[in-house]
């Protein structure tokens, strides 16, 4: 009894749910589903790949979630997806990353005794905070968490002796063109005082550039020469270095926990030996998104550090595709501050100086895509309340995130191709993208394109992004592009 046009009809389909009740004279309102929504996000943004499949119960979750918050009353416009661009990369792919790995950590703290987990800055900033969200709903208790602020260079210097290789390669090291002064820097000269020495060394003067490659040898025996001068610097160095990590609690453990995203394991090295030098007794275990098999050479093994994703170099597969873009890697696990120089005293307590090797807009970025992780995790929580089996594995992860760093999308490569990286604690100038092809009329310089493809960190993106944005190339260019990243 209910008049024609007193009647919404509502559904997802828009023949009969649409069309049909429209021309019985109902009023009909059709909407598109979350699911079909994310599938024409694909088609749109993505060349049609799909999205990750939901073929066991934690990627049901995953999906579940990502479509729920994602496309559910969300704008889909391009424009409103570029607003939201970071936050989304948090919340629908890398939150799921970045619980598997706190998931994974917790296993590991429970099976052994440790008094403190310490995250090491800078990468282990943001998986510290994922760390005490996953550990505060467990029912076991955990070891606290602490973040401790070191770095290669600031324990490197501490610990340097005058056949410290290592020590030479850090200060000697990266691929941006820097003034001889810079150099002198990083092991707190003033080039000013030592116009005699560089000149000796075979450079002209504190301004003159040193090219990575070309002036290895003259930079090495330049560096060399400080070893006096540094010595004292770095005395007193390793007086502080060693206040600070008693200060932080490290002496006073029997067993410790390092994180850290990974790689070779050297800070937890460096650690080792202030540690040893100090005549502590404690004992330290790394646990690592990644390691690679160069960390045995620095006296490494199964016994003293894990990696999640890849141990050792093992699989070999998913080593290779974490090495398309370690910058990358590096930026998700941004910390909000530039890395250590050095420690001084402050009152009484010792506290770390900072670099200025930071780009701020980046920082924002990656804040938002933390929020969006960490939004996620809260989610998983509460979604998976009381399924304490429900828990993302390495390889439901990688599938995740093999698909940003070998398929990423249209969005994807654009805004994470223009990131710039910064190699070196002297600054942000030199910083080089990520993967950010060169514009007109540089598109039909075969050489300048080659080298920007060399500079980039990411060079499967770059070619990916030339071949997608430069439509217009050659055939027998576009081939030959191709070609450099196979």
């Amino acid at each position: 009894g209910v008049p024609a046009d007193r009647i919404l009809h509502i559904g997802d389909d828009r023949v009969s749910d649409f069309e049909m009740p429209k021309k019985a004279g109902l009023d009909a309102w059709f909407y598109l589903r979350c699911k079909k929504a994310d599938a024409a996000f694909s088609a749109r943004f993505n060349n049609g790949l799909q999205p990750v499949k939901h073929d066991t119960p934690a990627m049901a979750v995953y999906n579940g979630l990502r479509v729920k918050k994602l496309f559910t009353g969300r704008p889909l416009d391009e424009s409103s997806m570029k607003a939201d661009f970071w936050y989304r990369l948090g919340y629908g792919k890398l939150g799921f990353v970045f619980l598997g790995f706190a998931c994974w950590l917790e296993e590991q703290l429970r099976r052994e005794s440790f008094d403190r987990v310490y995250f090491l800055s800078r990468d282990g900033f943001f998986i510290r905070q994922v760390y005490d969200i996953v550990s505060a709903v467990g029912k076991d208790a955990l070891p606290s968490s602490s973040y401790l602020y070191v770095s290669r260079r600031s324990l490197a210097f501490a610990l340097q002796n005058e056949d410290n290789t290592e020590r030479l390669d850090l200060f000697c090291g990266g691929s941006e063109v820097l003034p001889v002064s810079a150099y002198l820097r990083r092991l707190g000269l003033d080039a000013a005082d030592y116009s005699g020495q560089i000149r000796k060394a075979g450079f002209s003067g504190a301004d003159q550039l040193v090219t990575p490659g070309r002036d290895d040898e003259r930079l090495k025996k330049l560096i060399s020469s400080f070893s006096g001068e540094s010595a004292d610097i770095a005395a007193e160095q390793k007086k502080l270095l060693l206040r600070y990590l008693e200060q932080e609690g490290l002496m006073a453990c029997r067993k410790a926990a390092v994180v850290d995203i990974g790689w070779q394991g050297s800070m937890q090295k460096s650690l080792e030996k202030a540690l040893a030098e100090s005549g502590s007794k404690t004992r330290i275990k790394g646990f690592y998104l990644g390691t690679f098999a160069d960390a045995r050479r620095l006296g490494h093994d199964g016994s003293s550090m894990m990696g999640w994703l890849c141990d050792f170099s093992y699989p070999q597969h998913i080593r290779k595709t974490l090495l398309r873009c370690i910058p990358l890697l590096e930026f998700l696990h941004s910390a909000p501050h530039g890395s250590v120089l050095k420690y001084k005293d402050v009152s009484g307590v010792v506290e770390p100086v900072l670099a200025g090797n930071v780009i701020n807009s980046q920082l924002e970025q990656a804040a938002e895509i933390q929020r969006g992780a960490l939004d996620f995790v809260r989610d998983w929580l509460e979604a998976t309340s009381g399924i304490e089996w429900m828990k993302p594995t390495r390889d439901e992860a990688f599938s995740i995130l093999s698909q940003i760093l070998d398929k990423p999308d249209r969005l994807e490569l654009k805004f994470l191709g223009d990131l710039k990286h910064v190699d070196s604690f002297d600054g942000t100038a030199d910083a080089r993208y990520l993967a950010k092809p060169p514009g007109w009329p540089w598109l039909l310089n075969v050489k300048r394109l080659r080298r920007e493809y060399l500079k980039s960190h990411w060079k499967k993106a770059f070619v990916m992004r030339l071949l997608n944005e430069s439509l217009c190339l050659p055939v027998a260019l576009r081939r030959r592009i191709k070609s450099w990243s196979r």
